[in-house]
C-alpha cells in the first residue's frame, strides 16, 4: 500500500544507525567530489590521471637500486591489486581482504623489481592527494 508502519520506521532507524559511519563517509566523499567539481566519470578519470602523474613525479630512485624496476599497481578499491602482487611474488606478502585493505603505499621486493601496492582510487585520501 506504500504506507510505512511504526515497525517499518523502527527498522529504517536501526539500519540508519548501524550504517551511520558509512553514511558519514559517503556524505564526506560527495561533498569532497562537489568541492573538486567532479561531476562525471570523465571528470574523475581526468583528475585521477593528473594525480597519478603527480605521484609518479614525486617518486625518486632508491639509493643502491638503480638496476631495479619499480612497478606500481593502481586501480579501484578491492579489485585484487594486493592479490596480484602476491601472485607475482609467489608468496603472501601484501595483506588482502574483501574490502578496502591497502590504506598506504607499500613496497614489496621481487627479483630485480619492487612492486608498490597503492590504495584504491575511490579512497577519499587518494582523490584528495
Amino acid at each position: 500500500s506504500g504506507k510505512h508502519t511504526d515497525g517499518d520506521n523502527g527498522v529504517i532507524a536501526l539500519i540508519a544507525e548501524q550504517n551511520k559511519e558509512l553514511i558519514e563517509k559517503y556524505d564526506k566523499l560527495l561533498k569532497h567530489l562537489a568541492d573538486l567539481n567532479l561531476n562525471s566519470y570523465d571528470d574523475l578519470d581526468k583528475h585521477d590521471q593528473q594525480k597519478i602523474v603527480s605521484l609518479a613525479e614525486k617518486t625518486e630512485a632508491m639509493s643502491g637500486m638503480t638496476d631495479v624496476n619499480s612497478i606500481g599497481l593502481f586501480g579501484l578499491t578491492a579489485v585484487g591489486k594486493s592479490t596480484m602482487i602476491n601472485s607475482l611474488l609467489g608468496k603472501q606478502m601484501a595483506e588482502v581482504g574483501l574490502s578496502e585493505t591497502t590504506i598506504e603505499f607499500s613496497g614489496y621486493n621481487g627479483t630485480n623489481c619492487v612492486f608498490y601496492d597503492v590504495p584504491g582510487r575511490n579512497a577519499i585520501d587518494f582523490i584528495s592527494c
